[in-house]
């Protein structure tokens, strides 16, 4: 079909021309890659609009690339937020040569930047499982070398635990994937024909809780699920937001994705251990990440404490299962995507402004910082799970789904989700309004960081009010592809 080759040959395009670019001595490069930067992102959301709404429209299709209605969902976020992350970028890309504090030359962002956001479409329409692994460690390593953009010592560490901790993951999937050839007849990795194998039972149960148990813990060290999650929060933190934004709101759930799909192929020989293991892992991760919510003192690290929650909300709706379970894990995964895009962006304005990270020195960021403060403060309450936005609504359905299985396990959820809500609304409302006191009786003027990005603060906005827009209409191809996806999920 033109349009699937389309929707993948638009930003693969982009991200070519960037290498090419790069590779050029001349100091004009540099100039040429920050547009291109910048159109690997909306071109990355066309690509996903194309997708959305031709399948909206009932068109599949399967075999080496895959369309249906989860690769367009997974694919919206990423497409989205890869428009946002790179109109903020716009004015953070300087000219050659390292800065004074040894940072990178942005060559190198100027084509890892768009060569990212095409591995990421390539993950979503892969329908051959070789290629997806491929893809998805591919995300990891462009990903990897974005988060030490800065060059300073601690991206450097933070890179490196993610490369170790997430590549140690990799190689467990790949021990998955090995597994879960040996237990069909004819060893495929066709993703549709494996699907064929185990509707008809044709998975030895043995090794498909082998392949599963592979999974979970090589895509659950990419997803940072606890306790493989130690890279989580130093990658988060020590990543420019633009990049933050496109880890925590689209890469993590790529290996969702990833994960959903072997869900699918080994549930009908596993039977409900599949989804009750997803289920453990998933309250886990999210009771850990509530709890580190209470007791962070960084913004950054605040908000990558609430990506492990609720990407442990998400599995555990997974782990839920049923139509009920999926359909609000689905709904949590694209109103968490879009409102922790807002959150890092607004980050980025805040802190830069505000001189600092640190949540007490950015004691009343409203008043120095109008307008990325009230983005971060609505979208912190949105991603808190507060109305009017989405995000209440799919909790609330994670709630039934819970209720419905237990009602023990219900109280457990709310637990978790009160406990987030109380940390996220307590440090965002204090660092927004409440005014920093004096360090000593003698009156000193605040502290003044940079001027904040005014890109920034636009893809910032951009990015919430598609959040809000969201929230309170689903347009349409949307909702119909969150149902069909619902449906094959559950």
């Amino acid at each position: 079909m033109p349009w699937v080759e389309a929707a993948l040959a638009l930003p693969v395009l982009v991200a070519l021309t960037a290498v090419i670019v790069a590779l050029s001595p001349s100091q004009a490069a540099v100039h040429v890659q920050r547009y291109l930067v910048l159109i690997s992102g909306w071109v990355t959301l066309l690509a996903a609009v194309l997708l959305l709404t031709r399948v909206a429209a009932g068109a599949n299709l399967h075999g080496f690339f895959q369309v249906d209605a989860l690769s367009a969902l997974f694919l919206l976020p990423v497409g989205i937020l890869g428009a946002a992350a790179a109109t903020a970028s716009w004015a953070q890309q300087s000219p050659p040569a390292r800065d004074a504090d040894g940072g990178r030359d942005d060559r190198l962002f100027g084509w890892l930047f768009p060569t990212f956001l095409a591995v990421m479409v390539a993950v979503t329409l892969a329908g051959n499982l070789v290629f997806l692994w491929v893809t998805l460690e591919a995300t990891t390593v462009s990903s990897a070398l974005l988060v030490d953009r800065a060059g300073t010592s601690r991206s450097v560490e933070a890179a490196w635990k993610f490369v170790l901790l997430t590549g140690a993951g990799s190689l467990c999937s790949l021990f998955s994937l090995g597994f879960l050839l040996a237990a069909v007849p004819t060893p495929v990795p066709d993703w549709s024909a494996l699907l064929s194998f185990a509707r008809a039972g044709h998975l030895d149960p043995a090794l498909a809780a082998v392949a599963f148990a592979l999974a979970l813990v090589g895509f659950g060290a990419k997803i940072g699920l606890f306790p493989l999650h130690p890279w989580l929060p130093d990658a988060h933190s020590e990543a420019p937001s633009p990049v933050s934004t496109l880890l925590s709101g689209a890469e993590l759930g790529l290996a969702v994705y990833a994960l959903v799909r072997y869900l699918l192929l080994v549930r009908p020989a596993l039977g409900a251990w599949s989804q009750e293991t997803l289920l453990a892992a998933g309250l886990l991760s999210a009771a850990a990440g509530a709890v580190m919510i209470l007791v962070s003192r960084d913004l950054k690290r605040l908000l990558a404490w609430s990506t492990l929650e609720n990407m442990g909300l998400i599995v555990a709706g997974f782990g839920l299962g049923g139509e009920l379970g999926a359909g609000a894990a689905l709904l949590q995964m694209l109103y968490h995507s879009l409102a922790k895009g807002s959150l890092f962006l607004a980050a980025g304005p805040v802190t830069e402004e505000g001189g600092s990270r640190d949540l007490s020195a950015l004691a009343g960021s409203l008043a120095r910082s109008p307008v990325p403060a009230a983005v971060l403060l609505l979208s912190g309450f949105a991603v808190a799970g507060s109305p009017p936005f989405g995000n209440f609504l799919s909790e609330l359905g994670l709630l039934g789904a819970a209720f419905a299985a237990s009602p023990l396990l219900a109280v457990l959820l709310a637990t978790v989700l009160l406990t987030s809500l109380t940390g996220l609304v307590y440090h965002l409302t204090k660092m927004t309004f409440i005014a920093r006191e004096p360090p000593s009786p003698t009156p000193t003027p605040p502290e003044v960081g940079t001027s904040a990005n005014p890109w920034a603060v636009a893809a910032a906005v951009f990015s919430g009010v598609i959040l809000l827009i969201f929230s309170l209409h689903l347009p349409g191809p949307v909702a119909q592809l969150m149902r069909a996806a619902a449906k094959l999920a559950g």
